[in-house]
């Protein structure tokens, strides 16, 4: 079987805060004409292949979080 992605699991990369990356992961779904759409969007702070936490919304929130964290 095929290992799966960093992108597939965790999302695209945005951006690198200190020693932790910030990903977001799309939610999509067809739309009545049949194209997909984004239906929601989830902002991530990963560090490696590990989820440290989610939910946030905005980049700026994740990287409050990163720093607070410290």
């Amino acid at each position: 079987m095929a290992t799966t992605s960093k992108r597939t699991k965790l999302g695209n990369y945005i951006t690198k805060v200190d020693n932790m990356d910030i990903r977001q992961l799309y939610s999509m779904t067809k739309a009545s004409n049949g194209k997909p759409q984004v239906s929601s969007h989830d902002i991530r702070v990963c560090k490696g292949r590990n989820l440290v936490k989610g939910g946030f919304k905005t980049k700026e929130q994740a990287i409050e979080f990163i720093k607070s964290s410290k």
